[in-house]
C-alpha cells in the first residue's frame, strides 16, 4: 500500500462503533470512496468499538480533513429521550425491559473509565472521535436511519419502501419507511421487545451451540433439511412469549448479551436437551427459520399491503438471510436491493452518506460495486511472496484469466486475491477461492479442508447474461445477486450441471457477474465457459475458520499455504502447488 494521498474528493466520513466496526467515506453525490471493516485489520472477527486502524489507513490514503464525520448511532440527548421511551413503550405493553438499574449502574461505570480512569482502551468503545481522529463528530445518525441510507442511496431507486430490521440498533429492532427524490423518511418503527423476529434467531443460534452473532447462516442451512413441525412452532413461540413479558427473568438476548455472556449461553444450551430434547437441529433450525420468515413478511404485509409493482430495499442485520430475502421478494415486488454490507457495518456507509448529503443532497444512483478496501502493488505482492520462499510465474494481458480456467477445468482450487478488496460480509471474486461446480461432495470435503462446519452449499458466480438459464424469477433481482445477497430457485439446468452449488431445498445464493464490474473474473468465467459449457464457478471467501477475510499479500500466502490449495492467482503472479498430496487429489479429478 502506497501513502501516496488518493485525489478522490471526500464529502462525508461514517463510522459505525458497534460488532462489525467500520469506517467509510463517500463523494459528494454519496458515491463510497472508501470503506472497510476494522476486523480486516485487527483480525479479530466482528470486531467492536471505534475503527482506529481503518481509520490510520483511510487517512493515509485520502483527504479527510474538511469532510464532516458522522456515526451511526443518536447522540447523547436524543439517546437519553429513547431510552425514555424505551422504557414508557415496554411499561405501557406489559413487556421486557432492560432492569433500570443495571442500565444506570452500566452508564455509571462506562463514564467513570472514560472521564475518571481515563481508560485508553475504552475509547475503541466510547464514541469520542477526538482520541483517534484528532477531532470530534458532527453528527450522529440514527441506527436505523443509517441502515435505511445505506440502502436507498445505492438502489438505483427513485421510490422505494424501506425496511430495516436486525436484533437491536438504538433501542430499536425494526423500523419501516419509504424514499423518495433523495428523501428518506421513517413511517413506524418497533421497539427491540415488540418485534423480536432478529433477537429470537440470534437465541436459538446461540441455543445450538453456534455463536450467536457470527453464525445464524449456519442455521439458516440446517433448515433446509426438515419441515418445521407445527408443536415445535408453538412451543417455541411459547417460550418466546415467557422471555419477552414484563417481568420475565430470562429474557435470553440480554442474558447472552450481558457481561456474564459466556455462562449465561452454557445455561442456554442446556435447554436445547431439557425442553427441546425431543427435536433434532435441523427441526430447530427449520422452526425458528419459518418463524423468522412468517414474523417479517407480516410485518411488511402490514406496512406494505399492496407491494405488487413496487420497489423495495432492506438493510439490517435480518437481511442476511438470503432465504428470507427471497420471500420477500416473492410477496409481488418489482424489484428489490438488500444493503450488501447489510449488517451493523453497513451503517458506518449510512452515516457517511447522511452527512454528505446534510450538506448538499443529492439523488440516489446504482451501486456499481462494492471494491471498496486496500489494494496492493505488485512490489508488495513479491515482497510476501518471496519471504515465504514460493515459486511464482508471471502472467499479464490476458494471460492470468485464461490460465486459471484452463486450471479451473482440470480440477484446481484457486485462491484469488486481486485489486480492491470487497466491503461487506461477502467475497465476491477479490478476495475469493474458486472451485468447478459438478462435485456435490465439495460442500463436505473442500470445507473440511479450510477447516469449516458450514451447512449451505456454496455459492455460485455466475455469467450475468446465463442468469435466466440458472436461476428462476431472476427479474427485478440481478442488481441484489450481482452481492449474492438473495437466494433463487435453480432451473434444471443449474441443478444438473452444478450440483455443489445448489441446496438440498433446490435454492442457489449465487452472484452475477457483469464485465463492466469486474473484468477479471467475469473472463476467467468466460474462458471456463467455452471449456466446460458451465457457467458457474463456486466462489467461497478466501479465509480460513474463524477468520476475517484476507486483507493484504501475506494474509493471503498464510491462508493458501494452510488450507493446501492448488494455486494461489495473486496480483499478475500465479503460485502452483506441486506437494505430493495436492498433486495425488487433483489425480482423482
Amino acid at each position: 500500500m502506497t501513502n501516496s494521498k488518493n485525489t478522490d474528493s471526500v464529502a462525508g466520513i461514517g463510522i459505525n462503533k458497534s460488532h462489525g466496526a467500520s469506517l467509510c467515506l463517500v463523494d459528494e453525490l454519496g458515491k463510497p470512496i472508501f470503506c472497510a471493516s476494522e476486523e480486516r485489520f485487527t483480525r479479530v472477527k466482528l470486531q467492536r468499538g471505534m475503527p482506529h486502524l481503518t481509520y490510520q489507513f483511510a487517512d493515509s490514503h485520502y483527504q479527510l480533513d474538511t469532510a464532516p464525520i458522522a456515526i451511526g448511532r443518536l447522540d447523547t440527548r436524543r439517546r437519553i429521550r429513547r431510552e425514555a421511551d424505551y422504557y414508557r413503550n415496554c411499561a405501557a405493553n406489559n413487556l421486557f425491559m432492560i432492569p433500570p438499574l443495571e442500565r444506570i449502574s452500566e452508564v455509571a461505570r462506562m463514564w467513570y473509565r472514560k472521564k475518571i480512569l481515563r481508560d485508553r482502551e475504552f475509547h475503541r468503545l466510547s464514541v469520542d472521535t477526538s482520541y483517534f481522529m484528532g477531532r470530534t463528530a458532527e453528527y450522529g445518525f440514527e441506527h436505523h436511519l443509517c441502515h435505511m441510507a445505506s440502502a436507498y442511496f445505492c438502489a438505483g431507486m427513485n421510490d422505494t419502501e424501506i425496511v430495516s430490521v436486525d436484533g437491536v440498533g438504538d433501542l430499536l429492532s425494526a423500523v419501516v419507511g419509504k424514499g423518495s427524490n433523495g428523501k428518506i423518511w421513517i413511517t413506524d418503527h418497533y421497539f427491540q421487545s415488540q418485534h423480536i423476529a432478529g433477537q429470537a434467531y440470534e437465541i436459538v443460534t446461540g441455543m445450538l451451540g453456534f455463536n450467536p452473532d457470527r453464525h445464524p447462516g449456519k442455521v439458516t442451512g440446517l433448515a433446509a433439511y426438515a419441515q418445521a413441525p407445527v408443536e415445535l412452532v408453538s412451543q417455541m413461540d411459547g417460550w418466546f412469549a415467557e422471555q419477552y413479558r414484563r417481568g420475565a427473568t430470562e429474557n435470553w438476548f440480554y442474558l447472552i448479551h450481558n457481561a456474564d455472556a459466556e455462562a449465561n449461553l452454557d445455561r442456554l444450551r442446556q435447554l436445547r436437551h431439557t425442553r427441546f430434547g425431543q427435536w433434532t437441529n435441523e427441526e430447530i433450525s427449520s422452526a425458528i427459520q419459518f418463524m423468522l420468515e412468517r414474523d417479517v413478511l407480516a410485518l411488511i404485509r402490514k406496512h406494505i399491503p399492496q407491494p405488487e409493482g413496487k420497489n423495495i430495499v432492506l438493510a439490517g442485520g435480518v437481511f442476511a438471510n438470503v432465504k428470507l430475502n427471497q420471500r420477500v421478494k416473492a410477496l409481488g415486488f418489482a424489484n428489490i436491493f438488500i444493503q450488501p454490507a447489510m449488517g451493523d457495518e453497513g451503517t458506518g456507509f449510512g452515516a457517511a452518506i447522511l452527512a454528505a448529503h446534510q450538506r448538499s443532497p443529492f439523488a440516489p444512483y446504482r451501486l456499481h460495486d462494492v471494491y471498496l478496501g486496500p489494494e496492493f502493488s505488485q512490489a508488495e505482492i513479491r515482497t510476501a511472496l518471496d519471504a515465504a520462499q514460493l515459486q511464482y510465474e508471471e502472467l499479464t494481458d490476458g494471460r492470468m484469466e485464461l490460465r486459471l480456467a484452463e486450471l479451473l477445468h482440470e480440477g484446481f482450487i484457486i485462491a484469488r486475491f486481486q485489486g480492491r478488496m470487497e466491503f461487506g460480509p461477502r467475497a465476491l471474486g477479490n478476495r475469493s477461492i474458486l472451485y468447478h461446480t459438478k462435485d456435490p461432495a465439495a460442500n463436505d470435503w473442500l470445507n473440511h479442508q479450510l477447516l469449516r462446519s458450514e451447512f449451505m452449499p456454496f455459492a455460485p458466480v455466475t455469467l450475468m447474461e446465463h442468469a435466466h438459464s440458472c436461476y428462476n424469477n431472476v427479474s427485478g433481482a440481478e442488481h441484489a445477486a450481482e452481492f449474492m445477497t438473495i437466494t433463487f430457485d435453480a432451473t434444471p439446468t443449474m441443478r444438473a450441471q452444478s450440483p455443489a452449488c445448489v441446496h438440498v431445498d433446490g435454492t442457489a445464493r449465487p452472484q452475477f457477474v457483469r464485465r463492466e464490474v469486474n473484468p477479471s473474473i467475469y473472463d476467467t468465467l468466460t474462458h471456463y465457459h467455452r471449456l466446460s459449457g458451465i457457467p458457474s464457478l463456486i466462489n467461497t471467501s478466501f479465509n480460513m475458520h474463524e477468520e476475517p477475510i484476507i486483507c493484504t499479500p501475506t494474509q493471503a500466502v498464510k491462508a493458501f499455504l494452510a488450507a493446501n490449495l492448488d494455486g494461489l492467482a495473486i496480483g499478475d503472479y500465479l503460485v502452483i502447488n506441486h506437494a505430493p498430496d495436492a498433486i495425488r487429489r487433483r489425480a482423482k479429478e
